[in-house]
């Protein structure tokens, strides 16, 4: 009898709610006065950057600019921290300051932040927010320029941080054993690794997300914490099967993919999904990959086996080399009609400017039988798509066969390379008349060891430097000038650092 009752009482209810929503819609007569958010709170907050790094123990200094409203003494300024990520819990939210300007000496752990600016109206409890992504190192080392170098077949790395002060041998600065052998080359991870942590009682946690640098040396390679300089690995403790060879010969990271090449093999992980840290299997088969790849913007790299002369591209977490395509029989771009088993051998790759399609390649190659130099330009997006977008024979007299080494350029379809103490640009394309460009030239006891162009434009942060790191009676120089054009420099250089031992590589950490 109850249930009876009830039913019928909801069904009063239901009823005299379609009345209510009846009424309210006849009432409406769908005039609005709309208000801009501006108008309800008129502040605007700029100055403020989108990203930062800060070592603990640093001060942390913000001054942004705010402009107000008429009634500027009814808003109030708040400075607080949160946790970037936590687990099973809500982030806790930390009280900084109660100022515009923030100045903060950094005392939290080590990791990633939220950092949040406030300009609040407490009368109606609205406010506008600016929120930082704050990363916190243990270490002093953290953005700045890396030469990773080699003394006495030891391998170690300087650091230069943002004020220009440099912190030598930064590895056994903080006290982590330098790595056998002559540097090779190191990439910084921003996330997507995993590492397993011991717990007091004898068990593990496997955390994600964590910052590494990966180091390689002839001899050996080390996975380091960016945060506090922690070590995680050694070449014996990156792989599932132990290589046969040591040999490291390049590391490549575009988020969230993970390329490793050793002895001429490929290895990979997939960082987007949880794993240990550890490389699998090798792609199998009977390769003998070119020691530079190209890697897109996806799960797949373009490689070069130098047994048959081919391009091919391997797939993250791939046991297998897939061959690139034919050139269409209607395309009228020249290069050989195939990639696979070319009557050209790769003498050097380099990748230039990335898209959100692919990226540019460049590759200096040399036919088998006559010993002609062509210079390819390549487009690889990810597939099995024909790469060769331009094709071009190159002179006989040119500096460019005799160069030391060839570097890409973020933008731009030409090449640099270097000879001795000097800087050349190349342009490969057949219009050009002017094809090679003296661009710089050093004392004539230097030699130039390494040149990277260092391009970012977007929303929060924009630089363009091109790095030419020498090396002179034992001693590195690294200078920093602005590029412009097609193979030009702005006069003067920007910065100029030296250290002591053989420079190999030149890292930016922005």
């Amino acid at each position: 009898m109850g249930e009876e009752i009830m039913k019928k009482r909801m069904k009063y209810l239901f009823l005299f709610g379609l009345l209510l929503l009846g009424a309210s819609c006849i009432n409406d007569s769908g005039n609005y006065d709309y208000i801009s958010e501006n108008e309800i709170l008129p502040v605007t907050i700029s100055g403020l950057p989108e990203r930062y790094s800060i070592g603990r123990s640093e001060l942390l200094h913000f001054a942004p600019e705010v402009k107000m409203g008429k009634e500027s003494e009814r808003y109030t300024y708040s400075w607080f921290i949160t946790e970037a990520t936590t687990t099973g819990m809500y982030p806790s939210r930390r009280h900084l300051a109660d100022t515009k300007d923030l100045n903060y000496e950094v005392l939290l752990d080590a990791g990633s932040w939220l950092l949040s600016f406030e300009v609040a109206d407490r009368e109606r409890d609205i406010y506008k927010r600016h929120e930082i992504k704050l990363s916190i190192t243990a270490s002093p080392i953290n953005v700045g320029w890396y030469v990773l170098k080699d003394i006495n077949d030891k391998t170690d790395f300087d650091y230069i941080n943002k004020e220009g002060q440099m912190y030598a041998d930064a590895l056994k600065l903080t006290d982590n054993e330098q790595l056998d052998g002559k540097a090779v080359s190191m990439a910084y991870q921003s996330g997507y690794y995993y590492q397993l942590f011991p717990n007091a009682d004898g068990t593990s946690t496997l955390l994600g997300g964590q910052k590494v640098f990966h180091i390689l040396s002839t001899k050996d390679i080390r996975v380091i914490d960016a945060n506090n300089m922690v070590l995680f690995k050694t070449f014996d403790d990156l792989f599932y099967s132990t290589p046969e060879k040591c040999e490291p010969q390049n590391i490549t990271f575009v988020s969230p993919y993970l390329f490793l090449m050793n002895a001429g093999k490929i290895y990979s992980i997939n960082g987007a999904s949880k794993h240990y840290g550890i490389f699998g299997a090798f792609t199998v088969g009977d390769y003998d990959f070119f020691d530079r790849v190209a890697l897109a913007k996806g799960s797949s790299l373009l490689t070069f086996d130098k047994k048959t002369n081919s391009f091919c591209t391997v797939l993250v977490g791939g046991t297998y080399a897939d061959p690139m395509a034919d050139k269409p029989a209607e395309s009228i771009v020249k290069g050989p009609a195939s990639v696979t088993n070319m009557p050209y051998s790769l003498v050097e790759m380099e990748s230039g400017g990335w898209t959100s399609s692919g990226v540019s390649v460049f590759a200096l190659m040399q036919h088998v039988s006559t010993g002609e130099y062509y210079l390819a330009q390549l487009f690889y997006a990810g597939s099995t798509a024909y790469p060769i977008t331009d094709f071009n024979l190159v002179p006989s007299e040119s500096l460019l066969l005799n160069a030391d080494f060839i570097a890409a350029p973020t933008t731009g379809s030409f090449v640099y390379f270097a000879k001795d103490n000097k800087v050349y640009s190349y342009v490969g394309a057949s219009g050009e008349t002017e094809k090679e460009r003296l661009m710089l030239e050093l004392a004539p006891n230097e030699k130039v060891a390494s040149i990277k162009h260092f391009y970012v434009s977007n929303t929060y942060e924009s630089y363009n430097y091109l790095a030419v790191l020498t090396n002179v009676d034992s001693k590195w120089k690294l200078r920093i000038y602005t590029p412009k054009g097609v193979g030009e420099i702005e006069p003067g250089v920007v910065a100029e650092y030296e250290g002591e031992g053989n420079g190999r590589y030149v890292m930016y950490r922005n």
